[in-house]
């Protein structure tokens, strides 16, 4: 299911289908002018910080063979060790470390990207339930690209307009039954919380998708790794977007 081009950057303190690069944060009081200086190289054998269950757990120690990889569970852990100095930088893909770097200015990310990979929502295979599912997310998917609808979630999740930036889940009927879709809250601008309740760019997604099926949704938030098992299981129709690797097309 293509959607969209998704950059993995960089950080350091101060579905669909999708194309991955990478990029990185800035470290903490180092100015904007001097990062201008700065390459993702140059942070080699340093103490890089990588969310587990993502593909930045291959890409860190193949860039950065000299550092010490440090494992978390999400960007706000990260961003805590990045302030702390336990780490000196830590990877991510760009819309979500130009996220962080917007809510806390002391971390920064530099603009080189590291890698491409593909992205994916998740469903289970050999399911005819899920399978049947599958086809009518990529059915919506394919009428909001050719209606203009695709480009417009796009603009508002990527943008800067704040008061855009609402899903609505009230409106969902249900008369077709509950979807539970697996997500992690703490994937900025992807899948977040916001007001205390669900928002991003995957959440519209999905919500635009169950209104117009008519589904009711439960989002089910849980660890990056933790995504694959929760749709293998059943126990979620599928998952928000996660990297797809030829080791998950197998499962």
């Amino acid at each position: 299911m293509k959607t969209r081009l998704k950059k993995i950057c960089f950080s350091f303190a101060v579905a669909a289908l999708l194309l991955v690069s990478g990029c990185s944060a800035r470290a903490k009081g180092e100015s904007e002018a001097n990062t201008k200086s700065v390459h993702w190289q140059d942070y080699d054998g340093k103490r890089i910080g990588v969310i587990t269950g993502t593909p930045l757990e291959r890409i860190a120690p193949e860039k950065f063979p000299k550092s010490k990889i440090y494992y978390y569970n999400s960007y706000p852990d990260m961003n805590v060790a990045l302030l702390a100095g336990v780490i000196d930088a830590y990877l991510g893909d760009e819309p979500g470390v130009q996220a962080v770097h917007a809510e806390e200015p002391k971390i920064d990310y530099i603009p080189e990207y590291l890698a491409y990979n593909d992205y994916a929502f998740a469903f289970r295979k050999n399911d005819e339930k899920r399978e049947n599912l599958r086809k009518e997310l990529n059915a919506f998917l394919a009428k909001i690209k050719a209606d203009g609808t695709f480009k417009k979630i796009q603009d508002i999740w990527l943008g800067d307009d704040e008061s855009l930036k609402v899903v609505d889940l009230d409106s969902l009927t249900g008369e077709n039954g509950t979807l539970s879709v697996a997500t992690t809250s703490t994937d900025m601008p992807w899948s977040y919380i916001k007001d205390g309740k669900n928002a991003g760019y995957d959440i519209d997604i999905v919500a635009r998708f169950c209104k117009e099926r008519g589904y009711k949704v439960d989002f089910v938030d849980v660890d990056f790794a933790a995504r694959i098992p929760m749709v293998q299981s059943g126990k979620c129709d599928f998952s928000t977007d996660m990297n797809a690797t030829p080791e998950r097309r197998e499962a």
